[in-house]
């Protein structure tokens, strides 16, 4: 299992818009250029956001951020773009495997699964703007990568 490309694509996008001014649109263009994310590709992934109502979009301006990054998991960023996280189709879908009645890794799955989601769903994306700002103001290796949480 991994994040998609998309999922990470939509988290950096959601990330370069909030960091301009809440009353300026942001031109796709600008989005992709700075983060190296195929033009087409970012469209599909914007609309994507803008029906999930993360985004709002003005034709001719560009993408403004609807949602407060503090009340953004995640999870919900991931759900918009891919769907469902899953890991393993069987844990959601019992008929999925004909070993599942009796199947050991089963409870380990599940396991994964929850854990996996409880933790996208408590991570908000204004605590990836953080990160991403003291990563800028602290460029030494012992400061990047390191997640404190209270």
């Amino acid at each position: 299992m991994s994040i998609s490309q998309t999922a990470d694509y939509a988290l950096r996008a959601i990330l370069f818009i909030a960091e301009r001014p809440a009353d300026v649109a942001v031109q796709l263009r600008d989005i992709a250029t700075d983060q190296k994310i195929p033009p087409f590709y970012l469209s599909k992934v914007c609309q994507s956001l803008r029906r999930a109502g993360i985004l709002r979009s003005v034709r001719g301006k560009g993408f403004y951020l609807v949602r407060n990054l503090r009340e953004l998991s995640v999870h919900e960023v991931i759900k918009a773009v891919d769907g469902p996280v899953v890991i393993r189709d069987c844990v959601d879908n019992p008929q999925y495997c004909v070993w599942r009645p009796t199947c050991p890794m089963v409870p380990l799955w599940t396991k994964l699964q929850r854990d996996l989601v409880a933790t996208l769903d408590r991570t908000f994306l204004q605590e990836l703007l953080d990160w991403k700002v003291s990563i800028r103001t602290c460029p030494q290796p012992e400061c990047s990568g390191q997640v404190v949480r209270g």
